[in-house]
């Protein structure tokens, strides 16, 4: 995905509350854009379905603060979304441990 693809992704999911299925997988999307639309992602309510496979949300070089933030989004997208049926996050840099902690 270019910037301007990501830029509208972004404001689709800011303006669009009802989105319930969204996949987003392999598109390669770098981690800090990833960030910012896991941001706007925390506060959909109505997604059933989430895709985000094979696009980085963590690397190996981030911080430990870095990777706890994301761990953090993440968990507040499980824990305050009640509807989830499928959540994909293959690919996405998540170590076990990482994806051991979100089952938490």
């Amino acid at each position: 995905m270019n910037s301007i693809s990501i830029n509208t992704l972004r404001e689709v999911i800011k303006f669009t509350r009802s989105v319930t299925h969204l996949n987003i997988s392999w598109n390669t999307i770098p981690p800090q854009s990833m960030l910012s639309i896991l941001e706007l992602l925390a506060k959909n309510r109505r997604l059933t379905d989430l895709n985000l496979s094979w696009n980085n949300l963590i690397l190996p070089q981030d911080s430990t603060k870095q990777q706890e933030y994301v761990l953090k989004l993440l968990a507040n997208l499980i824990k305050f979304n009640k509807k989830f049926q499928h959540f994909d996050l293959s690919g996405t840099g998540l170590t076990k441990f990482m994806c051991h902690a979100l089952g938490k």
